[in-house]
């Protein structure tokens, strides 16, 4: 039940948003008949009874057309406007439905007014009985015809409210009154682009034939010419029922289209032909030209093949490629790779070759095209693997104080032997730190001491089967003091030192006190005594040795047999020379 409710809510709120504002109830059964027929756009679903701006006036007009006509509007003019930059608006200035209010401006937010609308209307009446050939607009008598109010109505719009008046599309405002300054709404837009819309699109267009046609064709090619082609009007039931002029042409089985095969000529030829269309019991006939066109005698060399190394370009002529060359022939189309690109001219194309494992092959089709003839040129290349490549951003290792040796394999894939190194370059690295060996196979990096790990940039150029390459590599020096501090390795608080009665001291390895206690890491000892408890007149000492590896542990008197225990607590301060440990060591002594 829950979920029932909740859907309920979402279409309500739905509904609202779509119907913010309903139309007036004069209007809602035409509303809703041209929503049902595409006429409502978008931006006046919630704003009917809003009067309506220059633009989106535009926007219904617009819309209504391409709905009657069942395609979109082309545009073939610029923009001639500053104040606004919008696709219907175009439509609509090229179309002749709309002006703007100067040469460069529209004034996009400018309401209409009803004389306005009317002349904006008819306008667009009139233009599409020229586009489908009809004659919805042509002699309507408007004798008789006056307003109450027309002394209201400018001179130029009195004949466009008559006629759309007298066509039924437009309607007074009570009392003979038309109202002419009056505000258009938008609900009033939409009314009128539906009763236009349904008037011209219930008339049958006339079947008429398209004056001074004339087709063009290669010599040795196929044009094929549609019913369409011929005449307006034309709808399904249009056939081709004759054709007179040559008998190089073929009627479709359908009788929609015909071909003409046309000749091979020395120079252009026109022929005169007349086709009879027929519409039931009507029937035109169509008089047209075809102009085969004499092509040069460019024709495709054979075997063209051209060898490239990897990684090189390769730069192709039109000469390359073909026979008899004219002026006039470019290159349109290359296809087989995706490293081509076509120069300005046309003339030429330029192909760079990837890396190869091996030695491959590409095959290209260049499409060559002169004076509306095409051939198409099947190329060969050949791309030698030169054995180079290139690692992906390599990163060698280097500790801190270290020298790393690095060759031309850390850098590049299968160098040949002959390769060698030009130089090492960075911006980041002092000259001295790098150093090329003499037989300039590899270079030598020394690297300082550094307080954290770095990473430098370099750049290895190299000579390779006599060409120059070079590649981006990564130094990274690792900081390794900071990454072994000693740590403490016994457990508890002291480390506790037993020595035997029979021994004058003993000796204590590092080892045992911490981790990574080598020689090179332990820099100093400082020896602090913590506290003692020993039977009077004793005492104990805690000798550094002389060299790193050991502390020794010892006492100066000596004491008879089973007397108790010396202890001696010392805390002694380990130091690699940037990072301490402190250890604690209890020395026992028993007698």
């Amino acid at each position: 039940m829950k979920k029932i409710i909740i859907i309920t809510l979402i279409v309500l709120l739905s509904s609202t948003l779509i119907y913010a504002e309903e139309p007036s109830s004069w209007a809602v059964a035409e509303v809703e008949e041209a929503r049902t027929n595409g006429l409502v756009i978008t931006e006046v679903e919630s704003n009917f009874r809003n009067d309506i701006s220059r633009e989106i006036f535009c926007k219904l007009i617009v819309n209504m057309v391409e709905k009657t006509l069942n395609q979109e509007i082309t545009v073939t003019i610029n923009n001639p406007f500053s104040d606004i930059n919008d696709m219907d608006v175009t439509k609509a200035y090229q179309l002749g439905i709309v002006n703007g209010t100067s040469a460069t401006t529209f004034a996009p937010n400018n309401n209409i007014t009803r004389q306005e609308i009317a002349a904006m209307m008819m306008r667009a009446a009139r233009k599409l009985d020229a586009l489908r050939n009809t004659t919805y607009t042509q002699n309507i008598d408007i004798s008789g015809i006056s307003f109450s109010d027309q002394s209201q109505i400018a001179t130029w719009a009195l004949n466009d409210i008559k006629e759309l008046y007298k066509l039924g599309l437009m309607r007074g405002v009570g009392s003979n009154a038309i109202n002419p300054l009056g505000k258009a709404s938008i609900e009033q837009s939409i009314l009128l682009s539906l009763r236009l819309h349904k008037s011209i699109s219930t008339l049958n267009q006339e079947m008429t034939a398209k004056e001074n046609l004339s087709f063009a064709v290669n010599e040795n090619s196929v044009l094929e010419v549609r019913v369409s082609d011929l005449a307006n009007g034309i709808d399904d039931s249009v056939e081709i029922s004759n054709l007179a002029g040559s008998n190089s042409i073929h009627i479709s089985a359908d009788k929609k289209s015909f071909e003409y095969t046309a000749e091979n000529v020395i120079e252009n030829v026109s022929h005169d032909f007349n086709a009879t269309l027929t519409e039931g019991d009507k029937s035109i006939s169509v008089p047209f030209k075809i102009v085969v066109k004499n092509v040069s005698n460019m024709s495709a060399k054979e075997n063209v093949n051209f060898e490239i190394n990897e990684n090189q370009r390769l730069r192709i002529t039109l000469n390359d490629l073909v026979n008899n060359l004219a002026n006039d022939a470019v290159i349109i189309r290359v296809e087989g790779a995706e490293t081509v690109a076509i120069m300005p001219n046309k003339k030429a194309f330029k192909y760079t070759a990837e890396y190869v494992s091996e030695n491959t092959e590409k095959n290209l089709n260049v499409t060559i095209t002169e004076n509306g003839f095409s051939i198409v040129v099947p190329i060969k290349i050949s791309i030698k693997d030169v054995t180079l490549g290139f690692k992906e951003s390599p990163e060698i290792q280097v500790i801190e104080s270290e020298s790393k040796t690095i060759n031309i394999n850390d850098v590049f894939i299968d160098p040949k032997d002959d390769a060698y190194i030009i130089a090492v370059e960075s911006s980041t690295i002092p000259e001295e730190q790098i150093v090329i060996a003499s037989d300039k196979k590899t270079f030598t990096y020394k690297a300082n001491q550094v307080d954290q790990n770095l990473m430098y940039e370099a750049t290895l150029k190299i000579s390779n089967n006599g060409r120059i390459y070079e590649n981006k590599f990564y130094i990274a020096v690792n900081n390794v003091v900071n990454n072994n501090i000693p740590q403490k390795k016994y457990s508890g608080e002291y480390y506790v030192a037993i020595i035997p009665a029979t021994e004058y001291g003993k000796y204590v390895p590092f080892t045992e006190l911490v981790e990574d206690a080598d020689n090179d890491e332990i820099k100093g000892v400082q020896i602090f005594r913590l506290g003692r408890k020993t039977p009077a007149g004793l005492y104990c000492h805690f000798y550094p040795i002389n060299h790193i590896d050991d502390v020794i542990c010892g006492y100066t008197t000596r004491q008879a047999s089973g007397s108790p225990d010396s202890v001696q607590m010392f805390k002694v301060v380990l130091s690699d020379g940037k990072d301490n440990v402190e250890v604690k060591i209890k020395i026992i002594k028993r007698w």
